[in-house]
């Protein structure tokens, strides 16, 4: 039989506890994904391209087929451990996409760090994408800085 008055069963007990307790939170934090607004609420998108810290162009996105394609590639995207405590990311490579709807502008920002895409939303959180949201992304942006949708 135990012996609950031992310090060191205590101590070990109280360690399973919190471990326990952190491994739910952790789980919590980590299955949380962005919060983006929905499409029909969407009024139009504006993305701009920074590169070395200097705004390479801005375009407009009105389509509704190309709002639902960037909400869909932005949606899924699972918060990190990381905060958001800049108006801008630290990055100098990002892309910056502000979603308009008639009571607000969200601004979020997506760039690459090594093999991740992430998408920053200023004093919110840093969420992980997929890899191929940056590609889906800066092909519209691409298409639309050329003209191909109007």
């Amino acid at each position: 039989m135990l012996n609950y008055k031992k310090p060191v069963f205590l101590i070990i007990w109280v360690a399973v506890v919190l471990m326990a307790a952190g491994i739910i939170l952790l789980l919590a934090v980590l299955i949380e994904t962005i919060e983006l607004p929905d499409e029909t609420s969407v009024s139009f998108i504006e993305m701009e391209q920074i590169n070395d810290r200097l705004s390479v162009g801005c375009v407009t996105i009105t389509d509704t087929e190309q709002i639902n394609e960037i909400l869909s590639a932005i949606s899924g995207a699972k918060k990190t451990l990381r905060y958001s405590v800049n108006d801008n990311p630290v990055e100098h490579n990002y892309l910056i996409i502000k979603i308009h709807t008639d009571d607000k502008t969200t601004t979020l920002y997506l760039y690459s760090d090594r093999l991740c895409d992430y998408v920053e939303e200023p004093y919110v959180g840093i969420y992980r994408a997929r890899r191929n949201t940056s590609k889906t992304l800066y092909r519209l942006y691409g298409d639309f800085e050329k003209g191909s949708y109007t």
